[in-house]
C-alpha cells in the first residue's frame, strides 16, 4: 500500500506540474491529449481516497449529490443555469462527466477539512464549507471555460461570461450534500488539505497564464488565508520535507 500511495502520488505530482506548465492538449502523449484534465481529478481523488478515513465516505456521498445535482442542472438549467459539458472529461451520465464526481470529492473534503478544524459546530462548518465552495468556484469556472473549454455557458453573465445565478447554486448544492457529513475531518489529515491546495495552486498559475487577474486574486487569496489559518500545519510540512531530503542526501 505504501508504494502505492508513492506512485499516486507522484503521478499527481507530475500531472500538477504538467498541467500547470504546458496544456494537455498539446501534450505530444496522446493519452494526455485525450484524457489528461479527467485523469488529473481521477488521480487526486485517489490520493485522498488512498489515506482512508471514516468521514470519507460521507464526503463521498456528498460528492455524489453534487454530481447528481448536476445532472439536473444540465437537464433543467437549474440550479446553475443553462449549461453543457464539451467532450474533454471523457465518459458522462446525463450529459455529466463521470470525473465530476471526483472534483467534487477533492472540493469537498479540502472545503469540509478546512471549515471543520475552525469551529466545532457542524451547523457553522457546513456555512463555511459552502462559503468556500463558491470561492473556488469564483477561481475555477473562468478558466474551466476559457483555456481548458470544459464547459460552456448557454447565457453569459458579469464575471466572466458566467452568471450569477451560479454561484447560489453552488452554495446552496454544497451546503445541502454537507448536511449528510456528520463528523469534523481532523485538521491533521494531511492528504485532503495538501491536494486541496494543490488543485488551488494549479488553477492560479492557470488563471495567471491567460491573463485571468481577478480569477487568480480570489485563488491567491484562499491559499493566503490557508496558510494564516494552518500555520502549524505548514511549518510541520517544511520541516518533514528538510527530513527527507537530509535523509536523501545520507544515502547518496
Amino acid at each position: 500500500m505504501k508504494h502505492i500511495r508513492r506512485g499516486i502520488a507522484g503521478l499527481f505530482i507530475l500531472l500538477l506540474v504538467g498541467g500547470a506548465l504546458t496544456s494537455s492538449q498539446t501534450s505530444d502523449i496522446m493519452f494526455l491529449r485525450r484524457y489528461g484534465e479527467m485523469l488529473f481529478l481521477w488521480v487526486a481523488a485517489a490520493v485522498i481516497a488512498l489515506f482512508p478515513h471514516r468521514v470519507l465516505v460521507q464526503l463521498l456521498g456528498a460528492a455524489l449529490i453534487g454530481f447528481a445535482s448536476e445532472i439536473i442542472g444540465v437537464r433543467y438549467g437549474v440550479p446553475y443555469g443553462a449549461y453543457h459539458y464539451t467532450p474533454t472529461l471523457g465518459a458522462s451520465v446525463g450529459g455529466v462527466p463521470l470525473a465530476m464526481v471526483a472534483a467534487w470529492f477533492v472540493l469537498l473534503s479540502y472545503a469540509w477539512q478546512r471549515a471543520s478544524g475552525l469551529t466545532r459546530s457542524l451547523w457553522t462548518a457546513r456555512l463555511l464549507a459552502a462559503l468556500l465552495m463558491v470561492a473556488f468556484d469564483l477561481l475555477i469556472d473562468p478558466v474551466a471555460i476559457g483555456p481548458m473549454k470544459l464547459w460552456v455557458w448557454q447565457e453569459s453573465g458579469p464575471y466572466y461570461g458566467v452568471p450569477l445565478v451560479n454561484f447560489f447554486g453552488w452554495f446552496a448544492v454544497s451546503y445541502v450534500s454537507l448536511l449528510f457529513v456528520r463528523a469534523p475531518l481532523p485538521s491533521d489529515y494531511r492528504a485532503a488539505h495538501l491536494v486541496g491546495v494543490a488543485v488551488l495552486t494549479f488553477f492560479v498559475v492557470l488563471a495567471l497564464r491567460n491573463g485571468l487577474l481577478a480569477a487568480a486574486s480570489v485563488g491567491a487569496v484562499l491559499i493566503g488565508v490557508d496558510v494564516l489559518c494552518s500555520w502549524r500545519c505548514w511549518q510541520q510540512y517544511f520541516a518533514a520535507a528538510v527530513k527527507r531530503v537530509e535523509l536523501l542526501l545520507r544515502l547518496r
